[in-house]
């Protein structure tokens, strides 16, 4: 059914009471000698019915629209309600502000690159801690170190074979400790479980102090030497730390730079000073407590 305007309806169905206006002859007067159409009776009677006809056509249409939208929403009645649903919430909850922020690529390299940043700073603090502790066990004449590297392995490492001893020391052992000891306990943990899990963090480090602590005797036997290695048990709780706040690339880099910084300047030290000297300055710098 075409929609007219009311002004359209009448102007196309009802006529003008000029072309249905009967022409009646006035009675000749001396001053009027022109005839004046006048509306019928019939063409009032038309134009009442069309004004009718109009209203009642424009109520017709009203209904039909709400019907047909009552039929809709009887069809899909989840669609309405979430509709409703949906308007609710946006007038009643504010949508956060960060919502309608998306992260740049630039702005996650950033936050990427500020993140390892400050694991870098973290494993400074942690070398100096460290290092504190290692001059209390000094203190106390308590037996402390790596018994692994004797004076004639760090000799060879930072004298002769310095490349290779940075290699093995700052790369190849990191990644592989790190994956032994931190990643793989922390790949039985449930994914979604983010909490430290201290519980398995402590074990583990502890187990990882102590391997460092077996000593090769001149037999050929594996023996744990008469130290206390709390430079490798501190590293390992540190180390756990940030695999299970940060991810396997954060502690292997934390490990990579606790054994190649002070191996970089034994390798200095052995070029400027004599080596017992450069050998006495590299223990201070490892942490270790010197030979006796």
């Amino acid at each position: 059914m075409e929609d007219f305007t009311r002004r359209e309806f009448f102007k196309k169905f009802v006529p003008s009471p000029e072309d249905n206006a009967e022409a009646v002859p006035l009675p000749e007067t001396e001053n009027s000698t022109t005839e004046q159409p006048i509306l019928s009776r019939r063409s009032f009677i038309k134009f009442l019915g069309a004004m009718g006809a109009s209203v009642a056509l424009e109520q017709i249409g009203v209904k039909t629209a709400k019907a047909q939208g009552n039929e809709d929403a009887e069809k899909n009645p989840e669609t309405e309600n979430q509709e409703s649903i949906s308007q609710e919430k946006s007038v009643t909850e504010p949508k956060p502000e960060t919502s309608t922020k998306t992260q740049r690529p630039g702005e996650e390299q950033e936050n990427k690159e500020g993140s390892y940043m400050e694991t870098v700073v973290e494993q400074s603090l942690m070398m100096g801690a460290k290092h504190i502790a290692s001059a209390i066990f000094e203190k106390l004449k308590i037996e402390h170190g790596n018994p692994l590297l004797s004076d004639e392995k760090i000799i060879e490492y930072l004298r002769d074979k310095p490349i290779s001893g940075l290699l093995e020391a700052g790369v190849l052992g990191p990644i592989i400790e790190e994956a032994l000891f931190r990643a793989l306990p922390s790949g039985f943990i449930d994914k979604n479980d983010k909490r430290s899990r201290w519980e398995i963090g402590i074990p583990t480090s502890l187990l990882f102090a102590l391997v460092h602590n077996l000593k090769k005797e001149e037999s050929g036997e594996l023996q744990f030497a008469k130290s206390v290695p709390i430079s490798q048990f501190m590293g390992g709780l540190f180390y756990w730390y940030l695999m299970r706040e940060k991810g396997y690339s954060h502690a292997t880099m934390a490990h990579s730079m606790n054994n190649a910084i002070p191996l970089s300047i034994g390798i200095l030290l052995f070029k400027a000073y004599p080596e017992g000297k450069a050998l006495k300055i590299t223990r201070k710098i490892l942490g270790w407590n010197e030979r006796r």
